[in-house]
């Protein structure tokens, strides 16, 4: 799971079995518990890790490449049903009560053991990854939890995509919506700084760009992310610009920009379909400049706007000193105000 391109450093955060993970952390108390009992329940798995360090009635040895951990095989049991099923089965056991685990490292192993023991654990940019890795391995759901709340506390444009992907290979639902929704709110910045931008693949990039939903102040953010999306690697990318393009909301672009920019682009202007939508997009904003804004406009792909992350809504007012049923509603990401009358909507003024 270890990228090429290392993401920005994350801090190092201390955190245990409770707060978000309360819910997945097999061990976390409940929000009834008494300061009497959690006290209670600190120092008893406190005791618990005394024990194990100093080797007292431990009954089972862990065994990672040559390093060996002592510990107790019903504190193991406890963390997650893996321990207690490699436990009773016939499972890599090369002697009495020693049990080899492939797939991790001496120092992640540690750390799992250590939660086992305490519910704590020091999760940094450093062991973030593997511990995720290491915890899906071992089906530990709370250390799941933790690791995907610190990940989430530190996505940034520049670690996003990246951290998705983690999501994604870990089958982690709540850190793949919140990635997924950080990559829509703040996608003008992803697309101006990010490097894993231009990792996405075809399919990912494209359902990205025609999302309604996607926030950009300006469409000619899309059409310059599709270019450096297909400057990462031109000799494969050139021909999905066909199927690129039409995501742009040219309709939204002024034609300035559309003749200065997008038809002098070599991918463009020495493609004779693209150079078609582009000169197709022209003739609509041409009409739509002599004969007004309509509700058809909010119909065609090219023109309609996306979403705004926040509206100003004025109905009604005055208008020759009568009543108005006019609807506008204001973008303020776009800095544009749109026309939604509704017909079947009353006069109103002085509401």
């Amino acid at each position: 799971c270890e990228r090429s391109r290392s993401p920005p450093p994350l801090p190092t955060v201390l955190v245990s079995g409770g707060g978000r993970g309360r819910a997945v952390a097999l061990s976390a108390g409940s929000n009834t518990d008494t300061l009497e009992q959690t006290i209670r329940r600190r120092t008893a798995w406190d005791t618990f890790d005394e024990l194990r360090l100093e080797d007292e009635f431990c009954d089972v040895t862990i065994k990672v490449d040559d390093v060996e951990f002592r510990a107790h095989k019903i504190i193991l049991s406890g963390c997650r049903p893996y321990f207690r099923k490699l436990f009773s089965g016939r499972c890599t056991k090369t002697e009495k009560n020693v049990y080899d685990i492939p797939g991790i490292t001496p120092d992640m192993m540690r750390l799992i053991i250590q939660y086992a023991y305490n519910r704590k654990i020091s999760i940094n940019s450093e062991n973030v990854r593997k511990l995720f890795m290491a915890a899906d391995q071992f089906i530990i759901l709370g250390l799941k939890c933790l690791c995907a709340n610190f990940l989430i506390s530190q996505l940034c444009p520049e670690n996003c995509i990246g951290i998705d992907r983690l999501s994604s290979q870990f089958n982690c639902p709540e850190l793949h919506e919140n990635c997924h929704a950080y990559i829509l709110h703040h996608f003008q910045e992803i697309a101006s700084t990010s490097e894993e931008l231009v990792d996405l693949s075809i399919t990912e990039f494209e359902d990205l760009i025609n999302r309604d939903d996607l926030n950009v102040k300006r469409e000619e953010v899309i059409f310059e992310a599709i270019i450096k999306w297909i400057e990462h690697n031109p000799n494969e990318r050139r021909q999905y610009i066909t199927t690129l393009l039409p995501k742009v909301r040219m309709g939204l672009i002024h034609n300035t920009y559309l003749m200065n920019n997008v038809m002098t682009n070599i991918h463009v202007k020495d493609n004779k379909e693209c150079m078609n939508i582009v000169t197709s997009v022209l003739k609509t904003n041409n009409d739509l400049n002599a004969n007004g804004s309509s509700r058809s406009e909010f119909m065609n792909p090219m023109t309609r706007p996306r979403l705004p992350s926040a509206i100003l809504l004025a109905t009604g007012g005055c208008s020759s000193n009568d009543p108005t049923k006019t609807m506008e509603a204001y973008d303020c990401r776009a800095d544009r105000w749109v026309d939604i009358t509704y017909d079947m909507e009353s006069p109103r003024a002085h509401h």
